[in-house]
């Protein structure tokens, strides 16, 4: 299978139809190193048409199929050869029916395997949210479905020692066993956690806040 100016619009469901009874599909693509710009550009090679898509795009895509990208192998010019593979979904967490329901995202659970400030496409974003909220500047923050405590991790990080401890964070999640390894990872007085559900916030007075 090549894809030489054949749109998205084409190869998304020519896919999705082959992965139905397949783990694998491969096929070539424009080398990406050969262009630029957005997803959809023309980059004419001798004289021919072929439509420029970038990692990203083929990352992305797979993703959007529930599959991984294995590494692109070089093919006759000017193409690259992708291969997705699927996923083994059955692992995912969101399938749990077995764990009690607050620990379906406790610390043994699949989720857990999830270390989301190792994603760049979520910590630089986050990064951004929080100098947009002027963290700095707050004095009481909670953290509704806090698991292990990434996020205050990336806050105690981001601040000095003295503007740090001068803020007030409460982190509250379902999981009992997540919140006892946070409490392990914070142990300064300025920072509490309960194992709670978040629909009973009500119960536990905790007061205002000036960031959610």
């Amino acid at each position: 299978m090549t894809f030489t100016s054949t749109c998205m619009q084409e190869i998304l469901p020519l896919l999705q139809e082959h992965l139905k009874t397949n783990i694998s599909i491969t096929f070539d693509a424009l080398n990406p190193d050969l262009g630029e710009g957005y997803a959809g550009n023309l980059i004419p090679i001798d004289d021919k048409p072929y439509i420029y898509r970038s990692y990203k795009t083929w990352t992305d895509l797979a993703e959007l199929l529930m599959c991984k990208m294995l590494t692109p192998k070089e093919s006759t010019y000017p193409y690259i050869t992708l291969t997705f593979q699927k996923l083994k979904t059955e692992d995912s967490f969101h399938l749990d029916t077995q764990s009690p329901k607050e620990e379906k995202y406790g610390l043994n659970s699949p989720f857990s395997q999830i270390q989301k400030m190792e994603e760049p496409a979520f910590l630089y974003y986050y990064n951004q949210a929080l100098d947009n909220a002027k963290v700095q500047n707050k004095t009481r923050i909670l953290n509704l479905g806090i698991n292990t405590g990434d996020e205050f991790q990336v806050i105690k990080n981001k601040l000095d020692v003295h503007t740090y401890e001068n803020i007030n964070f409460v982190g509250i999640d379902h999981s009992n066993t997540a919140i006892e390894y946070a409490k392990t990872k914070f142990t300064e007085d300025n920072v509490t956690f309960h194992a709670h559900d978040i629909n009973d916030l009500d119960t536990l007075k905790l007061g205002y806040f000036d960031l959610l």
